[in-house]
């Protein structure tokens, strides 16, 4: 499993994801630099066949151009879904949106030290759930 952040992030913000993302998918993860991008693997880093992306539509679509995505099911967390790219052979699935916006929250009104979005809260307050229930319960489907 990898989660991609398109943007740069603190050094609070760095461990209080590391920590998020240990609380909501019981799994240690990796993280580097790449570029500008940070990237977090999870250990090990094949379980779930799975990659969320974080970001503005216009660098998620440029990570989704550039990128040889291995993982079957894709989450993308970004303000709408108009990808120039079409999914061939995977699960591609969109965070929450209020109209055509992802809504990003205050984190410290949640107890988190980073923005957050509802999709993110939905993963966190479903964490006692297996993978794909929350998954489900926190992103929509894209036909692609």
């Amino acid at each position: 499993m990898k989660i991609v952040y398109l943007s740069g992030l603190t050094p609070k913000e760095i461990k209080s994801r590391t920590k998020y993302l240990y609380d909501t998918f019981h799994l240690y993860f990796a993280y580097c630099n790449r570029n500008g991008f940070y990237e977090f693997v999870s250990i090990p880093s094949t379980i779930n066949d799975s990659i969320i992306i974080y970001g503005h539509n216009n660098l998620v679509n440029l990570y989704l151009r550039d990128s040889d995505i291995q993982e079957k099911n894709i989450y993308l967390i970004t303000c709408n879904y108009d990808f120039i790219i079409k999914f061939r052979n995977k699960n591609a699935f969109i965070s929450k949106l209020d109209g055509n916006s992802t809504n990003l929250y205050d984190g410290k009104d949640y107890g988190f030290d980073f923005p957050i979005t509802e999709s993110e809260l939905i993963m966190y307050n479903n964490k006692n759930l297996k993978f794909d229930e929350q998954m489900n319960l926190a992103f929509e489907r894209v036909s692609c």
